[in-house]
């Protein structure tokens, strides 16, 4: 169901009247209005932003969408373009400039951040102007190379990771991968410079890209990264966040003995137990892999843990993606990093079969986001945020342009590398080599190549479609033991 925000003042009565325009998959279209109370300064510095996308997902309570459309009200619009000044410094749309999007840290742990010196803008011999210049239309700038991509769980992360495993395997960079070929860095320990490939006998005199699963160690990174590195994450709406994390991991203490998601929502802390191992994916995971506590007790509680987790994150990270949006996140990501549009293109890799899909009902969705409440509360602020960003850097009318353009290039990739036109179940993968990782009992799809295709067109298409754990072998094998 996708969702246009229609925005009444009423400065007299002080209160904002959204009119939300509803368009649901089958076509139908309706209305629903939400009248929220505001401060008139607040008023004054409103931006719109779309609402959190929940395609076919309920309604949540009347007191859950108060806050929602509240938090959806900047505070300072010129805190906000400060913001996004850091991160896409070095590119100016007309006479604005873009944003840095700050993340959080640990709620135990509270090293600040120091900025990061942005890259001075220069010209890239290696990339298209064209592309360069998309919303500078008097500068050019010089491509990222250093980067940190926290992934989160069942965010659609895996994508990302493939389009940083093959942006920086074709510039021969170097990943910061975890030791003994693991495919994690000891997830769910905080992340330890330890935990890295080559630091231990200083095999590695620069690390250009960290992308493996961690949970979110902010100081430890700075020991190993430089201070130009461009840190950014994804977060996914919780109802379809959670509900995919009871599939995959159903076989974790807290949810084994649960006949269904709702069964598990109606007890609760009577099966979770914070001390087990793998529980943190059954309670406000997003939260914890950004390296805080994720067991929230109180509202009070609430309270201050999600205003303290928003700050944070916002002073360390420089970008957060939203999954619902992936293709505009996508685009946003291209700009902020100062790549093309080819680097950015991407197939949906580690993704369920839609047999394998359960969309929750109303009555699930509230009890979700109840007990998912800190997750819920960071995806609407930062949904808001990447609106928010989006209006102060490209704007609407070219964020659709560069969409469009980004999907005609990957429906022109996959017709020239797929057999099938699309993703399969595993059983129908005929490489072997290019399976994916079965778990819990989701059906994780995987692609098969045209048979025809030889040389650089094939190895271009394997590494779209190459699953997270095959990639990151291989990577493992040329940094270190070639």
């Amino acid at each position: 169901m996708a969702l246009t925000a229609l925005t009444v003042f009423c400065v007299a009565f002080q209160f904002i009247e959204v009119l939300l325009e509803t368009r649901d998959d089958d076509g139908s279209e309706g209305l629903m209005t939400y009248r929220v109370s505001v401060n008139l300064k607040t008023l004054q510095s409103f931006t719109s932003v779309p609402i959190p996308r929940r395609g076919r997902l309920p309604r949540f309570p009347e007191r859950e969408r108060r806050r929602a459309i509240r938090r959806t009200l900047p505070t300072n619009k010129a805190t906000e373009e400060q913001r996004v000044e850091r991160s896409f410094g070095h590119r100016q749309r007309l006479h604005k400039t873009t944003k840095k999007n700050h993340m959080f840290l640990n709620s135990q742990e509270s090293p600040h951040a120091s900025d990061k010196q942005q890259v001075t803008p220069s010209e890239d011999k290696h990339k298209d102007p064209g592309i360069l210049v998309s919303f500078a239309l008097d500068s050019v700038c010089q491509p990222k190379n250093h980067i940190v991509f926290l992934k989160t769980h069942k965010t659609a992360s895996s994508t990302i990771v493939n389009i940083l495993y093959r942006y920086g395997d074709e510039r021969n960079l170097t990943f910061g991968l975890p030791v003994h070929k693991y495919s994690q860095f000891f997830y769910p320990q905080r992340f330890a410079t330890t935990y890295v490939e080559g630091v231990h006998n200083n095999m590695v005199r620069e690390y250009h890209i960290i992308c493996n699963h961690l949970r979110f160690n902010k100081p430890e990174l700075d020991k190993l990264m430089p201070e130009d590195t461009f840190y950014f994450s994804i977060m996914r709406h919780p109802v379809t966040m959670f509900e995919s994390a009871f599939t995959y991991y159903k076989g974790i203490q807290a949810f084994h003995s649960s006949i269904n998601l709702e069964d598990f929502l109606d007890r609760g802390w009577q099966n979770y137990s914070p001390s087990v191992a793998n529980n943190q994916y059954a309670h406000n995971n997003l939260a914890f892999d950004f390296g805080f506590d994720n067991n929230i007790y109180n509202s009070t509680d609430m309270e201050e843990r999600a205003q303290a987790a928003v700050a944070a994150i916002e002073q360390d990270f420089h970008l957060v993606l939203i999954t619902e949006y992936f293709d505009e996140s996508m685009v946003l990501l291209k700009h902020a990093l100062c790549w093309s549009l080819e680097d950015v293109v991407s197939f949906k890799l580690n993704s369920r079969s839609e047999q394998s899909r359960h969309m929750p009902l109303p009555h699930i969705a509230d009890k979700i986001t109840a007990w998912n409440e800190l997750d819920w509360r960071l995806y609407i602020h930062f949904n808001a945020t990447f609106w928010r960003t989006v209006d102060i850097t490209l704007g609407r009318e070219e964020m659709a342009r560069e969409v469009g353009r980004l999907r005609q290039r990957r429906d022109q990739l996959q017709e020239g590398c797929l057999q099938d036109g699309g993703p399969v179940n595993p059983e129908h993968v005929k490489d072997n080599r290019l399976k994916p990782f079965q778990y819990g009992e989701a059906v994780i799809q995987g692609y098969n190549l045209k048979p025809a295709l030889e040389g650089q067109t094939k190895m271009k298409c394997q590494k779209l479609i190459m699953p997270e754990l095959q990639y990151s072998g291989y990577l493992y094998k040329k940094q270190f033991e070639n």
